[in-house]
């Protein structure tokens, strides 16, 4: 049976001769959302609105304010347990500022879903090159763990129940006979390769390219095997245990349906994310609330007792605070990525068509450009966890010195993978 409905809105603007009727629509069609934006800087409120006689319980409109535009966003729940009651409000303006929390209250424990399946891809492509190997798999824990043991450990902590390994087709054999032979008793383990046969025909990449083409397309790379919410990270860096249950929580309760679609990226704070060895590369959040709304992929370096961000784009240097919030790649999906990756990559190619012998295609870019797009509401969600890798060889000793202390504090077993002692789950 045709399913369309078609929702009427008002918005009243205000003016020099009162409040003004203005309308808005919102109309779906067949699971197709077609939204028809306020695109001025005039601010209104919304008194009411009409044609909702065909929302049934499992129907709801969020309403949200992204820079001058007002967006629609319909969502759907398909079990009848969610009551869902909407409120909204004619007299909210605050200076002007539309106040739309107070428009819309939702039971929001009600609201969500849960999703039992959650998939932890790791991207372990890289090559090592500043430190001089291939470290990802360097031991560094007590009894010769990898930092990327300890990724998977707490990922299983936090209920993550796939693990997808990213990896070169090289090293497969090496990989899956060191940290694939200790994890698969425990989670399902696949491996996926990052390869060129994905790139379009009428792209001539050149011969001597060795690099990897970015994080992007590394995630394109292994939609075949991720169907459900997953959490990317890189398999060098260690994130922590608070960071694991915080981004499994977030996926666990994410709409997997509803448009904008809604991921997540996990918040550092710039003075837990540093060495003392050099710079290290992070992404620079700048926010609307609790949304992400920029990121500026920078250099960080301590220089005397600050922390000082050199912008990869050759923009001016600026002073990072110690408690200003950075990305580390830990960034929460659902499998709606690919479909946005997969149409922006021909375009990436087309765009750097004079620079493929180095060009990269990467995440934090095209999940910026899904901001813009209105495809995707990013929420930063802040971690305690402190950072702690590899980025320099030098910094060896330190990793294993912070991997000790916490072995030492009961953080972490002695030995992760003792299924005796430790008594982990076998799946």
């Amino acid at each position: 049976m045709r399913k369309e409905l078609n929702l009427g809105y008002k918005l009243y603007i205000k003016s020099d001769d009162g409040y003004n009727l203005k309308g808005i629509y919102y109309r779906y069609v067949y699971g197709e959302v077609s939204v028809k934006y306020l695109n001025d800087n005039e601010l209104g409120y919304l008194k009411e609105f009409s044609g909702i006689s065909n929302v049934g319980k499992d129907e709801v409109v969020r309403i949200f304010k992204k820079g001058s535009l007002y967006n629609f966003e319909f969502v759907r729940f398909y079990d009848d347990k969610f009551e869902i009651d909407i409120k909204y409000s004619d007299n909210k303006l605050e200076d002007g500022i539309i106040n739309f929390n107070s428009m819309i209250e939702r039971n929001e424990k009600n609201m969500k879903t849960k999703n039992n399946d959650l998939t932890l891809l790791i991207l372990a492509a890289g090559m090592g090159s500043r430190f001089g190997g291939l470290k990802q798999i360097t031991p560094l824990g007590p009894n010769g763990e990898f930092i990327i043991d300890y990724s998977v450990y707490d990922a299983l902590e936090a209920g993550f129940n796939k693990i997808v390994f990213l990896i070169k087709e090289e090293n497969y054999e090496v990989f899956k006979e060191t940290i694939g032979k200790r994890v698969e008793p425990y989670i399902n383990v696949e491996y996926c390769f990052q390869k060129n046969d994905n790139v379009p025909d009428y792209i001539n990449l050149p011969k001597d390219r060795v690099k990897p083409l970015g994080t992007a397309h590394a995630i394109m790379c292994c939609k075949d095997k991720i169907n459900e919410p997953f959490m990317m990270i890189n398999s060098d860096d260690f994130y922590g245990r608070d960071a694991f249950l915080k981004g499994a929580e977030f996926l666990k309760g994410i709409d997997v349906n509803k448009v904008p679609y809604n991921y997540g990226l996990i918040g550092y704070k710039a003075k837990n994310t540093m060495t003392d060895n050099g710079s290290v590369k992070r992404g620079v959040c700048k926010q609307d609330g609790l949304m992400l709304s920029s990121i500026i992929e920078s250099k960080l370096e301590k220089v005397g007792d600050e922390i000082v961000a050199s912008p990869l784009s050759g923009e001016d240097k600026f002073t990072v605070l110690p408690d200003d919030t950075v990305s580390m790649n830990m960034l929460l999906f659902s499998p709606s990525i690919f479909n946005y990756i997969e149409n922006k990559f021909p375009k990436f190619l087309d765009k750097n068509k004079d620079k493929l012998l180095d060009c990269e295609f990467l995440i934090p870019d095209v999940l910026f450009d899904s901001i813009k797009d209105n495809y995707s509401l990013v929420n930063v969600i802040p971690t305690t966890s402190k950072w702690y890798g590899v980025t320099y060889k030098e910094d060896s000793d330190s990793v294993k010195d912070a991997l000790k202390e916490m072995v030492d504090n009961s953080e972490y077993p002695n030995d992760l993978w003792d299924r005796e002692k430790n008594k982990m789950k076998v799946k």
